[in-house]
């Protein structure tokens, strides 16, 4: 039987990262609301003034910033690496 030792020696790092639970917006102008389900899942709101994009892999909106009303809900998960 041959027995594997993974050092991680004193380099680990706690880190935080933003795990998205729903990619979701609502345009100001038309009040539509949008949503983004999986990846590269690109979704305009129906007047065409705002998109998301990206799904539960991460977040893109494009549009007027006062356009877009965020809906998304994310929460913040810890967890260790080396780099």
């Amino acid at each position: 039987m041959q027995v594997i030792l993974i050092y991680y020696g004193a380099n680990m790092v706690t880190r935080t990262r933003e795990i998205v639970v729903c990619n979701k917006c609502q345009c100001a102008k038309c009040l539509d609301i949008i949503e983004s389900k999986y990846g590269h899942d690109f979704v305009r709101c129906k007047c065409g003034a705002i998109f998301t994009d990206g799904g539960k892999g991460y977040i893109r909106r494009g549009g007027e910033l006062e356009d877009i009303i965020d809906l998304s809900e994310t929460y913040s998960e810890e967890y260790e690496s080396e780099f």
